[in-house]
């Protein structure tokens, strides 16, 4: 080789040498910086969730609220207060029935207009020398504006002169027709109910601090707590947007009450002067940052010095260089790919725990407001009638049962009630609602082949993957445009099954080419923040796929986008199952409830008792266990939840009754539980929470009629 070829080598060499260290190097730096910023936005968006969560746990505490307040108006309507106070003994009864049962309630008080108590749910005869005249929501109320419309006030927190407990206020106005002032009501609420509520929100999620927070900036109810009387200084970034009333927003900021620095998100309570404050430490942040970059450097540094010995073994051989660098690309695709699989099991796998368990808390606070609405339904006989709040309670509920649905889709923990479903009945009713949801400035027209009978699907999941395809569509035709819903019959080839394609067509602004691998992807995002979850397609995605079928997407920029759902063809023989009856079933015999919840088991207990039945009530399955091996014990069946603390959950017990007493009826119920399928496995009927006093009922009465027993239904 002449001496310049080898000179000009060397000098290659030295260059690829001092490149295979700066590479990695710039490389490691560019994406620590685009992580750190990333990082960030994460948070915030974490934190958003976070908060979207609590704000609907206290829209749904102030729905309680006003059912109480309008139950109590309803109660003292056309009395004097000197009636009020004549007939408090009978009051005092009606309010504490009507508010039993309610965790987040400290008492219920009617104030005359001196600030006198005059009937509260707390105490049968208030304290004489008791008085709230020097009270800040009393002097709203006598003085405000806002209180003669009706508006709602929410104190500072408080300390009860009664009891000592800190407690906070939501206040109306007491007046006659002509608006002279009467008094107050007030409801009294407990700070460290919201506080408990957070603690389970925060449980697996480090550095994540929870507030509610009255629009002047007063701390309600915090995690981490704070003494009481905190409010935020007047330099808080915070402040600012909530006394201008914002809906919604992000900050980034140091607290003005620890003085830690924050990634935070704030939403407002419906129409109230109050908002909820869900945050993470930039500390934790930074720690997850830093612990990937760890990880990043681990990885890149065994590869620099591949690449730096593979430079130096450049001079001395071009051939050998180019195998050493084929190996090491080699090695380097295998590393990616098994990096980036493990990097999407862990993020399934959190989705799965985080999902699951906010489900299971959150359907054992629906079952407890859906039971309790029945029960309202059935004990309140006098006084205005509460069927409005009642519907407001029973969407709120249908609303939280779809939403835990659809997670725990996502999760892998809740089986579809997978019916022979009419498209050409289902599919204009939906259509309807479709309109209503996107707008005028978008036409909506469907078409159902004549040839297309009835799919197996899960009615619900339909509805709302169509819903979900349709708002997607609304936001890619921001200035209006055409949605097509198509349904035609597709026939099975060599030997497959006939099934039915829904497609979902728009003719909006279609979807970039990178992004069409991503769009299914749970929380994946094209929209601003604050405008989308991520949600709705991954939502649509689950759905096809567990109710047997599959999903394609077509979509070209400026061309429109078109979704295509194929589902199982079901047998037009078959048909859809009726409408569930709104008779609730009378029982008869014993049924032995296990349910380690309070508030469930208070609101089940009366449910089944009005139905006929008799209840024995189990904390735990030891207990059950125990009042089963009662030589007098005659249970007829037992009425069992899954999920419960100690040695034995609701499977277990039933498992074991299964080999103790063959012949005695089980019914499990559960709003989430990786057991489920062993369960149905096993062959016991599982209820899912909240589910219908009707068909809770009737499970029990079908239950009991498949062994001999007493429960039994009268019709």
């Amino acid at each position: 080789m002449p001496v310049t070829a080898s000179l000009a080598a060397a000098r290659w060499s030295r260059v690829a040498l001092l490149g295979s260290i700066l590479v990695p190097a710039l490389l490691f730096v560019a994406v620590a910086h685009f992580r750190y910023g990333e990082s960030f936005k994460e948070a915030q968006h974490r934190a958003a969730l976070a908060a979207h969560v609590v704000q609907e746990h206290a829209a749904r505490v102030a729905e309680t609220n006003d059912v109480l307040a309008r139950l109590a108006l309803a109660a003292v309507a056309g009395l004097s207060n000197e009636e009020i106070a004549a007939r408090r003994t009978a009051l005092h009864q009606q309010l504490k029935a009507g508010t039993r049962g309610l965790g987040q309630l400290q008492s219920l008080w009617l104030w005359d207009e001196r600030g006198a108590p005059l009937v509260s749910s707390r105490v049968a005869v208030p304290p004489a020398w008791l008085n709230v005249a020097d009270r800040e929501y009393f002097d709203w109320a006598r003085d405000s504006a806002e209180a003669r419309e009706g508006r709602w006030f929410v104190s500072r927190p408080l300390v009860s002169r009664t009891t000592g407990e800190p407690f906070f206020d939501f206040t109306l106005r007491r007046q006659d027709a002509q608006g002279r002032f009467q008094g107050v009501l007030s409801v009294s609420l407990y700070p460290d109910y919201f506080k408990s509520f957070y603690e389970e929100i925060a449980r697996g999620q480090p550095g994540l601090s929870i507030a509610l927070l009255r629009a002047d900036g007063a701390v309600i109810a915090r995690l981490p707590a704070v003494p009481l009387g905190t409010a935020l200084q007047a330099e808080s970034r915070l402040l600012a947007p909530m006394r201008a009333g914002a809906e919604k927003g992000t900050l980034a900021g140091t607290s003005t009450i620890d003085q830690v620095p924050r990634q935070l998100a704030f939403r407002r309570v419906g129409e109230l002067p109050l908002y909820v404050v869900a945050a993470f430490d930039d500390a934790i942040v930074v720690a997850a940052w830093r612990r990937e970059m760890a990880l990043l450097a681990a990885f890149l540094l065994p590869l620099a010095l591949g690449l730096a010995a593979v430079s130096w073994r450049a001079a001395r051989g071009r051939g050998r260089e180019a195998r050493a660098v084929q190996a090491l690309q080699d090695e380097v695709r295998q590393r990616i790919r098994a990096e980036t699989a493990l990097v999407q099991a862990q993020k399934l796998e959190a989705l799965g725990h985080i999902t699951g368990g906010v489900a299971h808390d959150f359907n054992n606070l629906l079952m407890v407001v859906h039971t309790n609405n029945q029960l309202v339904r059935r004990l309140l006989a006098v006084g205005q009638s509460p069927d409005n709040a009642l519907s407001a309670i029973d969407r709120a509920v249908t609303t939280g049962a779809q939403l835990t649905r659809q997670l725990l889709t996502f999760a892998r923990r809740q089986p579809l009630q997978v019916i022979s479903i009419r498209l050409r009945d289902a599919l204009p009713p939906l259509l309807s609602l479709i309109q209503t949801s996107v707008g005028r400035p978008v036409q909506v027209s469907g078409n159902v082949g004549a040839d297309v009978g009835c799919v197996l699907a899960d009615r619900a999941e339909l509805e709302l993957a169509l819903i979900n395809l349709a708002l997607n569509a609304r936001d890619a035709m921001p200035q209006g445009g055409r949605l097509l819903v198509n349904v035609t019959r597709q026939a099975g080839g060599q030997g497959a099954s006939p099934r039915v394609a829904i497609t979902v067509s728009d003719s909006g602004s279609g979807i970039p080419a990178e992004l069409r691998d991503r769009v299914f992807e749970p929380f994946f995002t094209s929209k601003p923040p604050g405008q989308g979850t991520g949600l709705g397609l991954a939502q649509v995605y689950g759905f096809a796929t567990q109710a047997g079928g599959s999903v394609q997407l077509d979509s070209e920029p400026g061309e429109g986008t078109s979704v295509t759902i194929y589902l199982p063809a079901a047998d037009d023989s078959v048909e859809p199952p009726a409408d569930e009856p709104q008779t609730l079933p009378s029982l008869s015999g014993t049924v032995l409830l296990v349910e380690d919840n309070d508030e469930i088991a208070s609101a089940l207990a009366p449910l089944l008792q009005q139905s006929g039945a008799r209840v024995l009530r189990a904390g735990d399955a030891q207990a059950a266990l125990r009042e089963l091996a009662q030589p007098q014990a005659r249970v007829d069946v037992v009425l069992s939840d899954i999920v419960m603390p100690g040695a034995l959950n609701g499977l277990d017990l039933a498992l074991q009754l299964q080999r103790t007493h063959p012949l005695l009826p089980i019914v499990l119920m559960t709003g989430y539980t990786s057991q489920l399928h062993k369960a149905l496995s096993h062959g016991f009927q599982v209820l899912p929470k909240p589910c219908s006093p009707v068909a809770l009922c009737r499970a029990l009465a079908d239950a009991a009629h498949r062994h001999p027993a007493d429960v039994s239904v009268q019709d």
